[in-house]
This record gives structure tokens, C-alpha cells and sequence, in this order.
């Protein structure tokens, strides 16, 4: 890890988001005190905010308020979010604090994401701590791996805070580093700082228990250890299901208290939550009002940046609400739309027009279709793994079709990059040009406005659904062209024999944009599946042909799409795959042996060479 001056963090404006993490002694914060006195010389009104109880001996003058717990100025449980309701009234009034400094807190919590995701909008810049993953996997307090009373253990990774959960597992791993480590203690606190935003990730997620010996060696690969003997059954907790009504009526309230201090910004973010939240149940006619109702208050309230920093959260819920509003999710079904002949090239170099491709299919007997897009330069990094996954693990004859955005009438330099010559894989292609899109495409910070038009890639697959799954009238797999299958399908195809549409759900997350994601998806020829993707390819080239659009439009016309169906629908059968075995919803950097997924993910960042062809 870099060493990064700290002055260099603190500087006062700064045009990109900064991060870095370094290992120090434990308690090692002269360096930071030294620095925070000399930004307070400088500027009387420069504040710093404690979250918990501050290091041992902090400094009385560099404590200007105290976050969580008893006693402090905004008091309260740090995985509670409503812990943060007074902070932020507080922020948006005052201007948000220098810095905010959670030492030693991340890892007691149940929830940090709670904590990690709101500290850039308290702070501009801050500093966090907790032991080192090394020091967790010694036996600093006895008989058993690190301190009773963690839940987590983190690292920095690649410019991201990664925190891996600590359960019982970590008792039945090795580490032959382990004598190496103890005898290093300028290696036990891990210190990370940033400003501007914050890049982190809960590895396996929040709530449940990883499982199982596949979680074991995931838990490897982060703490260096290696298995002693088969790791016991461990049961996944058994969580409350989340009151949605409740939780509207709360987000409701806090959107539409004109009178409470918060920024616009703030409520229009609660509107954001409340919408959101009424698409995680089925819609009702009260529901589906209260949903429409929503969205035109928020639309009229208007929202101003209450400063430049804020300007691109301010383009991300303008994007994501814009992109819920006018659905007309009770409307009529659009008809399908014509996209005139389709041509098609085998991977052993033949032409087929739509006719020929389902003669192909009934000729090499393919009874299940995988399906995936990607502009040229996507098919070449991905294109050849996906496909030689599929020839290696599926157990059920198949067809894999890449779909080459921009790629028609370069069908075989396209197959030329994937070098697989197997009739099995086809190539199809359209004639999008990247150059001609205009719609400003935004996603939230710190990465705001998309150069590249990354939510019409993204979306392509899903417009050109419906035509492929009439054509060949076979179930088809639908994913993100970086992903790997790991083992077969025949199980999975034989549960979910009955369903119209098998999705990705993420039961844990109920933001709009993410309940869902697109990265895998089942679909079924039945007219209840016509239904859906009708809509949604309406819904999607409308929304792209916007002057701006949010990054994840596609997943939000899914969660969408799903309600329309619903309602026109009703005896429509939708599953869910199984996050913990079927589709990985957890980043991996590289490939990682016996992990539990049927579909691997990669992500963006994953390392290739980690594979094996």
C-alpha cells in the first residue's frame, strides 16, 4: 500500500475523490494530529467530527462533535440509519465537516455499510482505522482468532475498504504466515483516508452467513489461510422481513417536512427511498397512486445544488427519478416492435438468416440459449470466456449467441476475436453507433457523468430479448457478457420449469435501481414473458432517447417491468435465483478456487489471468 502525504488529503479542493490505505502500529495517529493541527491553523473554522469514542487521548481541540453512541452530540446506534437524521439536518445548514474520524468503529458494527455510506455526506474528507486483517487472524486475546467482539475484518484493495465477514469459519484456517505476522506489529492497524468520497465493499454482504466449504476457501483467499479440515454446517440467521409500510411512511414523512432544515437535496433522496420502497411489493391501486403521487411532488419541489461538490448527486436522483416517472405501469402493453432481418454467424464460419438460425438450433439440438451483448471491444475481453465456459460446464444442449453492439456487417472480425470455432456459438450484430448518442448518461458519485453511453450497452440485451426468444422458443439465460457458468443448468432449469421469468433479486437492497440486477436473467417463451419484454423494450428505447438517462436504467426498467407485468398478469410466475449458489452479487478481483457460484460474475476489474482455459 502507498504511503500518501497527508496534507496532500486534507488540501482544500481537491477535483477528483482521493483514497488510500497504509498499516501502522496500532494507536499510530501523531502524523494525523500533527496535520489536523496545522489545518485548523489555517483556518479557525476547519471542524472535526468523532464517530464513537474517539482514539485514547485525542486531543480536546480536535474535537468539535461526537457521532453515535451516549452522550454525544448526535447520538444513537451507528447501524441504525436513523442515527444520522440529525447530522445531516445539521450538515445541510452548517456545511459539512472537515473531517470525520471513525477510529476503531467499522468493524464492531452490524451494519457499516450504514455508517461507510453516509460519511461523504457529512465529511469532506476522513480518516478510518481498524485492526489490520493480520492482526485479526492472531490470537491477540487468547485461544481463538482475533477480538471477540469484531464482526468484520478489513483490508484495502484495489483503491477500496473491504471488509470480510469474521465467523466461526476463520477458526479452521492455517496461516503460514502467521509467525511472520506476529512478529510485525508496525502491520496491525490498517488506516485509510479519503476525501470527496468513499469506495468500499462488504465482502459476501451484509445479514447472512457465508456457508459451507466454498465460503471457507473465499475466506482463505482474504485472510492468506488455508483449510485444517472440512469446515461444520454453519445456519444462516434467520433475519426479520422488512416492514415496508413502516419504513414508507417514515421516508414519506422526512420527504415531505418542509419545515425540518434538510436540503432539498436531502428530501428529494427520502422521495428517492419512498418510491423505491413501494416497488419492493406487489402494487396495489392505493400503492401505485401513492407511487404516482410521489413522484410528481418530488418533480415540483425542484432541487439546486447546495454546493459543487453536490452537483452530481444532484444529476444521480434527478436521473433515477426521472427515469420512475411517467411509466404509466398500468398502461396497455406496447406491441412488439419489427427489427427488420437478422444475420447470424456460426462460430465455424456460417451465414444464417432468422430461419436458418432455428433450423441451426433444431439441428444441433440445443434445447436452452445463452445470451449476451457487447460492443467489440467487450467481446474480445469477454466474449471467449463466457463462451468457453459454457461448452465446458453446461449439461444441457445449447446455443451461445453474442450479440456485437455496433457489429453488424463485422460479424467475423468479431468471431475472429473470440477464436472459438464451434457451431454451437453465434454472433448477431446491429448498427448502433456509439458517436451518434447524446444522452448524458449519470450515475451516482464518484463517478457522476458517463463519457461513454454505458446505459445504452447496457440495455441492449434487453431490447433484443424479445425477438431472439420468439424466434427460438427456448428458455434463455440472459446475462452480462463478463460472466462465467461454473456448473449446469439442468437443476436449475427443471426448478424453475414453471416460472415465466427467473430474476436476480437483491432481497437485501431496495433502492430502484438496484433491487435488481440485470447481470442474470431466465426467460421462458410464454405469453405472460411476451408481456414484459414488450414493455420493457418500449420503456428502455424511450428512456435512451432521452437527454439524460441514469447508468442503471436498465435495471430499473426490470423492477419496473416485473409490476407491469404483475398487474396485467397476475397468474404470471416470477423466481428468484439463489444469491448464495446460483449468481454471485459480491465483487471478486480474481478467480478464487471452490467458490459456491453456478454463474460467476466477474465485475469490473476482475483479473483474467487468474483463469484457466
Amino acid at each position: 500500500m502507498s504511503q500518501v502525504p497527508l496534507g496532500d488529503l486534507f488540501g482544500r479542493r481537491t477535483t477528483r475523490p482521493a483514497q488510500f490505505g497504509q498499516l501502522a502500529s496500532l494507536g499510530d495517529l501523531s502524523g494525523l494530529v500533527a496535520q489536523l493541527r496545522r489545518c485548523k491553523a489555517e483556518d479557525l473554522d476547519f471542524r472535526v467530527l468523532l464517530v464513537g469514542e474517539g482514539p485514547p487521548g485525542w486531543p480536546e481541540d480536535l474535537r468539535d462533535a461526537k457521532l453515535g453512541g451516549k452522550g454525544a452530540d448526535f447520538p444513537g446506534d451507528l447501524s441504525d440509519p436513523e442515527t444520522y437524521g440529525p447530522v445531516l439536518v445539521h450538515v445541510a445548514r452548517e456545511g459539512r465537516f472537515d473531517c470525520v474520524l471513525a477510529t476503531h468503529v467499522v468493524q464492531t458494527l452490524a451494519r457499516p455499510s450504514v455508517l461507510l455510506e453516509r460519511l461523504p455526506l457529512i465529511a469532506e474528507a476522513g480518516w478510518i482505522t481498524t485492526p489490520s486483517r493480520y492482526l485479526e487472524a492472531l490470537k491477540p486475546e487468547g485461544a481463538y482468532r482475533g477480538f471477540a467482539h469484531h464482526r468484520w475484518a478489513a483490508d484495502h484493495l484495489d483503491g477500496a475498504l473491504v471488509l470480510a465477514p469474521k465467523t466461526p469459519l476463520l477458526e479452521h484456517l492455517t496461516f503460514p504466515g502467521e509467525a511472520v505476522w506476529a512478529q510485525a506489529p508496525q502491520r496491525f492497524e490498517l488506516q485509510v483516508g479519503w476525501r470527496g468520497g468513499l469506495n468500499f465493499a462488504v465482502m459476501l454482504g451484509e445479514g447472512a452467513l457465508p456457508v459451507g466449504a466454498q465460503a471457507l476457501a473465499l475466506l482463505g483467499r482474504f485472510f492468506e489461510g488455508v483449510p485444517t479440515e472440512p469446515a461444520p454446517p454453519v445456519a444462516l440467521p434467520t433475519e426479520p422481513a422488512l416492514d415496508v409500510a413502516a419504513e414508507l411512511t417514515k421516508a414519506i414523512a422526512t420527504a415531505r417536512d418542509t419545515q425540518s432544515g434538510l436540503h432539498p437535496l436531502g428530501r428529494m433522496k427520502f422521495y428517492h427511498d419512498a418510491v423505491s420502497l413501494i416497488l419492493c411489493e406487489p402494487l396495489t391501486r392505493e400503492r401505485l397512486e401513492l407511487f404516482e403521487l410521489l413522484l410528481a411532488e418530488a418533480a415540483a419541489m425542484g432541487m439546486e445544488s447546495p454546493g459543487p461538490e453536490w452537483g452530481d448527486w444532484v444529476n444521480h436522483y434527478r436521473a433515477v427519478m426521472e427515469a420512475l416517472t411517467g411509466a404509466d405501469l398500468n398502461g396497455p402493453t406496447p406491441p412488439a416492435p419489427d427489427d427488420g432481418p437478422q444475420t447470424f454467424l456460426t462460430g465455424d464460419g456460417r451465414t444464417l438468416d432468422g430461419e436458418g438460425l432455428k433450423a441451426h438450433a433444431d439441428a444441433v439440438g440445443a434445447e436452452v440459449v445463452f445470451f449476451a451483448a457487447g460492443d467489440p471491444r467487450y467481446v474480445e475481453l469477454y466474449g471467449r470466456w463466457l463462451a468457453l465456459s459454457v461448452l465446458k460446464h453446461s449439461d444441457t444442449p445449447f446455443l451461445v449467441v453474442i450479440h456485437v453492439i455496433g457489429g453488424a456487417g463485422k460479424l467475423a472480425e468479431a468471431a475472429a476475436t473470440v477464436r472459438i470455432d464451434d457451431p454451437r456459438v453465434v454472433f448477431v450484430g446491429d448498427d448502433f453507433d456509439a458517436s451518434a448518442v447524446t444522452t448524458k448518461c449519470f450515475e451516482a458519485p464518484p463517478k457522476g457523468l458517463i463519457e461513454i453511453p454505458v446505459a445504452h450497452y447496457q440495455s441492449v440485451r434487453f431490447q433484443r430479448l424479445g425477438g431472439l426468444l420468439d424466434l427460438l422458443q427456448r428458455p434463455v439465460f440472459i446475462s452480462d457478457i463478463d460472466l462465467l457458468l461454473q456448473r449446469g443448468v439442468a437443476d436449475l432449469l427443471e426448478r424453475w420449469a414453471d416460472a415465466d421469468l427467473v430474476l436476480n433479486l437483491n432481497d437485501k437492497n431496495f433502492q430502484a435501481g438496484s433491487r435488481i440486477t440485470a447481470n442474470l436473467l431466465l426467460a421462458r417463451p410464454t405469453s405472460e414473458t411476451s408481456i414484459l419484454l414488450r414493455w420493457l423494450r418500449a420503456y428502455l428505447d424511450a428512456r435512451l432517447s432521452r437527454e439524460t438517462v441514469t447508468r442503471w436504467i436498465d435495471q430499473v426498467a426490470l423492477n419496473l417491468a416485473r409490476r407491469h407485468l404483475e398487474l396485467h398478469a397476475p397468474s404470471a410466475k416470477i423466481g428468484t435465483f439463489d444469491t448464495q449458489s446460483d449468481i454471485n452479487n459480491v465483487m471478486f478481483k480474481e478467480y478464487v478456487e471452490g467458490h459456491p457460484f453456478r454463474f460467476l460474475s466477474l465485475y469490473h476489474g476482475f483479473d483474467t489471468s487468474t483463469l484457466e482455459e
